[in-house]
This record gives structure tokens, sequence and C-alpha cells, in this order.
């Protein structure tokens, strides 16, 4: 290409650039969205809380859940005192529970380290525990109308359509090429916050995994619906078998204080549903290898029936748990039979009036999405009765 040429496509894709800038906050003032409740403030506590929980979920799974925090603990400073066993149990059932832990340690740090001055640009938010580029982008761009890129999957997904870039997510060429189109975008002048809000309203309302291409306002300049393949982009990434581990959970029940009791401890040293309640459980093992036994206290067990297997997907591999419900004779059991390290909080955990688990999710710890659905199981069925 001679360098006429070269000047001249430059003058287009800048016009295309600009055309795309310009459109898309238009689109933005008539169908955004304005009202979602961390917009009500600029405030770097209730952003930095909904960027974090929004993090691979959706706003309206999210919204519930925000709402409970801020009425918790109103305050990042009261958020920064808080237990952490109260914090994990509010954010039960919203999955991903290392960004509980890491919003703990990002508050505690601005807080306790920076005594409550926020960081004011992205280069500062990205150091917080958490924090990637993205959203560090997104936070900064809310709270302190920097220029900053934001570029999660939705403007992945935008970008990749209407400038028909090759690639898929994960793919290092493709992430380098997105986020230099990202930044050749930003406008110049805009209200930064309306615009970061845009591109994720656009991607979650217009441009999603199936386009809403009829009604699009940037059919006019996108590549990939020239193409007649806005779905091709990006590429899929390429299949990859998910692997598939099994492990033994179990439920300890006894009636040696007159009613239902069911231990659980408190996970502390492993990175999976780590600071969450849980029974006993044995190593995790590849899908068709025999299954540890359980280390079961056998002078006190009264009965082991079985119970259904419980399937668990997280986003890296499926989970298969075998329950099985063990019933102790006394209520001696702590757990810690033999000489094994204690590296647990422990409990027995009274179950009476557990039917009303939905009704009063208050009286329970934090427990991971399959270990209540264990719970809840063992009474629907009755299965605590037919020991």
């Amino acid at each position: 290409m001679n360098k006429t040429n070269q000047v001249a496509r430059e003058l287009v894709c800048s016009g295309v650039d600009k055309l795309f800038t310009r459109t898309l906050l238009s689109w933005y003032k008539v169908h955004g969205r304005h009202t979602l409740p961390w917009q009500k403030s600029n405030d770097w506590y209730p952003r930095l809380l909904s960027e974090i929980m929004l993090q691979q979920t959706q706003v309206q799974t999210v919204i519930p859940y925000f709402e409970k925090f801020l009425a918790a603990y109103p305050t990042a400073n009261q958020l920064a005192k808080a237990d952490d066993d109260a914090v994990m149990k509010l954010w039960a059932g919203l999955g991903y529970y290392a960004r509980c832990r890491n919003l703990l340690k990002a508050i505690r740090a601005v807080e306790f380290d920076q005594g409550g001055i926020a960081p004011s640009v992205a280069e500062e938010w990205v150091k917080l525990p958490g924090i990637g580029p993205s959203t560090a982008g997104a936070i900064a761009s809310f709270v302190n109308g920097e220029r900053a890129v934001m570029c999660d999957g939705n403007v992945q997904r935008i970008l990749s359509r209407v400038f028909a870039i090759e690639g898929y997510p994960g793919l290092k060429c493709f992430d380098k090429e997105v986020w230099a189109k990202a930044e050749v975008l930003l406008p110049e002048s805009a209200d930064m916050g309306d615009y970061t809000q845009a591109l994720m309203d656009f991607g979650s309302i217009v441009c999603k995994r199936k386009p809403g291409c009829t009604s699009c306002p940037m059919k006019g300049i996108c590549q990939a619906y020239a193409k007649g393949a806005p779905t091709a982009y990006p590429q899929k990434k390429p299949k990859r078998e998910r692997p598939v581990k099994m492990v033994k959970a179990a439920i300890y029940v006894t009636r040696s204080w007159g009613s239902l009791h069911i231990w659980l401890k408190k996970r502390t040293t492993t990175r999976l549903w780590k600071g969450l309640w849980c029974p006993e459980m044995t190593k995790f093992v590849a899908a068709g290898s025999p299954i540890p036994e359980l280390d079961l206290p056998e002078a006190r067990v009264k009965a082991t029936p079985t119970l259904p297997i419980v399937i668990h997907d997280f986003t890296h591999f499926r989970l298969i748990i075998a329950p099985v419900l063990v019933e102790i004779g006394d209520n001696r059991y702590d757990g810690n039979d033999g000489e094994r390290e204690d590296v647990y909080s422990m409990a027995w955990l009274n179950m009476q009036g557990f039917e009303m688990f939905n009704a009063k999710p208050d009286m329970w710890p934090a427990l991971p999405a399959p270990i209540k659905t264990i719970l809840k199981g063992l009474f629907e069925e009755n299965a605590m009765l037919d020991l």
C-alpha cells in the first residue's frame, strides 16, 4: 500500500471510529440503563462493590446482592471492619467466592493502608486485590472521570463484530488488538462514565451473543453485519473437554442433644469454597479413579445410607459430590479423631426447623450452593427420618 492510500485508509478508519462513539452515546441517552442502584452515586465504595460483583455475573443477579451489602454495610469503613464470616454469608449464592475475599482485601487496603483515600487513576486501582485492567478502567471512568479502557466480554464482542477483528477472547493477538481499538475509541470530551456504561448496556441489550441486528444503530458501519456473519465474531474458543472431579462428603448427624444436629466445618486452607461451611470431604480425584474412603469414627457410627449424588459445574471443571449420611451415636465427635491436625473451625448446627431454610436464611452459615442442595434435599425427601 502506497503512502497516499495508507493516509486515505487512516482517515476513513478515523471517521468510522468517531461515528461509532457518537452513535453509541446517542443510543445510550435513549435506550441505556440510567437507574441501576449503583448509578445513584459516583462514590468509590458502591462502584467498587458493584464492579467486583459484576465480574462474570449478570446485572439482574447482582442487584439484590448489591442492595443487601449496602444495607448491611452502608460505608466502606463498616465493611472493612466486618467479620469475614458475616460477609461471606451475605455473599453466599453469588458464586466465585474469591471475589468476596478480594473485595474485603481491597476495601481494607483503602481504609486501613491508604487512610480511606481511594485511588484516583486506573493504574492505581489495578494494584488492589481482585481488580484487573478492565475493572480498574471501569471504576476509574465512573469515579474519577478518567479516559480509561474498560474491555470486558461485552466490549470484546461489540468491537470484534463492528471492526471484524479475528480471533477469540483469551487469544493473545485478539486481546491485544481489541484493547488497542478500545483505546482509540475513547471519546475526547464526553462523560466517561456514560461512555463506559453505554458499552456495557449496548453489549447486554443489542449486541448480545444472539445480536439484534435489525434494530442495531451500528449496522451501517458493522463489518460483521456487512459480511452477513455477525455471530461468527468473535470466533469460538477451541473446545477442551472439561475435566470431571469426584469427592465423597460425610454428612454427620446426631440426635444426642434431643434434636437433630449436623456437623460442619469452615474451609480455611483450600481455594475452593474457602471461608464457607462444608461437611467432611475426601480429596478430589479425577472421574474414573477410586474415591478415597472417608475416615469415619467407626465406633460411633450407627448408620451410613448413601444419598443422591449432586453435580455442580464450575468454570473449569465439573464436580460430582457423593454424599454419605452418617449418624453418630454420641455427641463427642469433633471431626478431629486420631492425630490429624485441626485446621478448621468446626461446629454442630442445630437442624431443628431446617425445613424453613428458605424462610429464614439468616439462621444458617455461608454454605456453597451444592452443599445447600444436599442439606435441603435431606428434608424434602425425609431422608433423616429413615435413619
